[in-house]
């Protein structure tokens, strides 16, 4: 039980993909990912302060996010909710939210 628990924070499907004995594949698909982030956002907004907020925020992106997704390293860079709120917009808004590391620094 801990051990399928502590699996939940970096793939909050784990549950339904072991009752179902499928696998969504949280960490391929970047929108999923986006969206998972966004709905963790709101729950936290209803009885956490912004700054513990954006730790949390932060510990799920860094569990969830492969590096190749450029987002990530711009939500663990955020210093404000508010930020890392834009950086998820502009994300979701992006066809394939997957870095191409030649046009970054």
């Amino acid at each position: 039980g801990l051990y399928i628990g502590r699996a939940a924070v970096a793939n909050p499907f784990v549950f339904s993909e072991v009752l179902s004995g499928e696998s969504r594949r949280i960490r391929s698909s970047s929108h999923v990912a986006l969206d998972v982030v966004k709905q963790y956002i709101d729950l936290l907004m209803e009885d956490m302060p912004e700054k513990a907020m954006l730790g949390k925020v932060k510990q799920l992106v860094c569990r969830m996010a492969p590096k190749r997704w450029w987002w990530k390293t711009d939500v663990l860079r955020a210093n404000r909710l508010q930020l890392v709120l834009e950086v998820l917009e502009r994300a979701a808004g992006e066809p394939d939210a997957v870095a191409d590391t030649s046009f970054r620094l």
